[in-house]
């Protein structure tokens, strides 16, 4: 098994940028944008699928349906607050819901939804396959932008300019409904053991993935749910 640094200078060989067509969400009308030609998805821990958070969500016996609900009254709230605030950009776009691009910045900011977390950006893959890992095995999976948008909508995070943290991580998301896997859809697979010296150069500093408590959106998102509000 390789170790992390090899792997990272192998994939960075994908950080390819070429022409894509895109949708505008703005206009509907379709456009040609530079894009990149792959993503990556770094995994602490090897699993046998990779499910949207929608999925998770509603088979954790961990929640109590109370709780289940007020996180849903959450989202409903918010999805009806941020139509209008988002400036996205679909690539090889699927049919999908007018709220499903607000849902892809809810997921990046925890909440669960029919997307699935991809970056453009090797090194932030390899922050998430390092975080919450103590010296087992993780994995680096590499997506071709052209074979996933077959099949799913992609969104570029990127696109929203006050939203500082999916910038940082260079974050697209991928709609895939609520059963669906990416987990046999990746055209490369690099695993890895963890190391100390991997924790520190691509988690400790969090130099690739940004602060999410200096990150505005994240006020912003607690004001449109309420949260910050007297009534």
């Amino acid at each position: 098994m390789e170790n992390l640094n090899d792997v990272v200078k192998k994939l960075c060989e994908f950080e390819q940028i070429g022409k894509t067509v895109a949708v505008d969400y703005s206009t509907g009308k379709s456009i040609y944008v530079n894009g990149p030609r792959y993503l990556f998805r770094g995994e602490n821990a090897i699993y046998p699928d990779i499910r949207p958070s929608q999925y998770r969500f509603e088979n954790d016996s961990r929640l109590s349906e109370a709780t289940k609900r007020e996180i849903l009254r959450v989202m409903t709230r918010l999805r009806q607050r941020l139509q209008g605030r988002q400036q996205f950009q679909t690539v090889f776009p699927t049919p999908i819901p007018q709220t499903a691009f607000v849902d892809a910045l809810l997921q990046h900011y925890q909440f669960p939804t029919c997307f699935i977390d991809l970056t453009s950006s090797v090194k932030v893959a390899a922050h998430f396959a390092v975080h919450g890992n103590r010296g087992g095995p993780a994995r680096i999976l590499v997506y071709a932008v052209d074979e996933l948008g077959d099949s799913a909508a992609i969104v570029d995070l990127a696109k929203i300019s006050w939203a500082i943290r999916p910038r940082r991580q260079s974050a697209y998301m991928v709609f895939v409904g609520k059963d669906g896997d990416l987990g046999q859809k990746h055209t490369k697979e690099l695993q890895f053991n963890v190391s100390n010296s991997d924790i520190k150069a691509f988690c400790q500093s969090r130099q690739y993935v940004g602060n999410p408590e200096k990150d505005p959106a994240s006020g912003l998102l607690n004001i449109l749910a309420g949260y910050n509000e007297d009534n």
